[in-house]
């Protein structure tokens, strides 16, 4: 039987939640649902604006950011907050669990396309030496990060696609200022 985290050992209050602040779970420590709540209150933990969920930090971020991903293809607010949580650990992060997890999720273009972004909107070259790290999971063919669901959604995503998606093989209806405009009304100093 898989152990589970408990709150009195993995509860982190969000203005102390940093990298190495984290309860004895890790992400194979938990079922599909459970993983998903984690998550969330992980990214929450972290500093992102997710209103509906509390901030329990379950889950190291290098866990956390590429499962965040595998959540955001059906959830475009957490796809807005993640450049936001990443910008603000950008020197904490372990480059090397990042990659495994990332592997893990099935992630590591969409995680190389945010660490891009990322340190293209926030000048953090940390973070544009750890996407050069995922350059070899470029998708040979592009694909959409959100399912669309229509000609005109797939029109939509190709026109609207910021050019460092594009780069990685990623398609979505979501314009850089989506992302900028989120930094710039949650933490304004992080921006380039």
């Amino acid at each position: 039987m898989k152990k589970q985290a408990t709150s009195s050992d993995a509860v982190v209050p969000r203005a102390e939640a940093a990298p190495g602040d984290v309860g004895t779970g890790s992400s194979s420590d938990f079922t599909p649902l459970s993983l998903e709540k984690s998550v969330y209150e992980s990214l929450v933990a972290y500093g992102a604006p997710l209103l509906e969920w509390a901030p329990r930090c379950w889950l190291r971020l290098e866990e956390t950011l590429p499962w965040a991903l595998k959540l955001a293809h059906d959830n475009a607010t957490v796809l807005r907050v993640l450049p936001l949580v990443l910008a603000r650990y950008a020197t904490a992060l372990n480059g090397q669990l990042l990659q495994e997890q990332a592997h893990a999720a099935g992630q590591e273009a969409e995680l190389g396309f945010l660490l891009e972004l990322t340190a293209q909107l926030t000048a953090r070259d940390e973070l544009a030496h750890l996407a050069r790290c995922f350059e070899d999971a470029r998708p040979q063919e592009p694909r959409y990060f959100f399912e669309p669901r229509s000609a005109r959604d797939r029109r939509l995503a190709e026109l609207k696609t910021p050019a460092v998606a594009r780069r990685w093989g990623l398609f979505l209806n979501m314009p850089e200022d989506s992302f900028s405009s989120l930094l710039a009304k949650h933490d304004p100093a992080l921006l380039s």
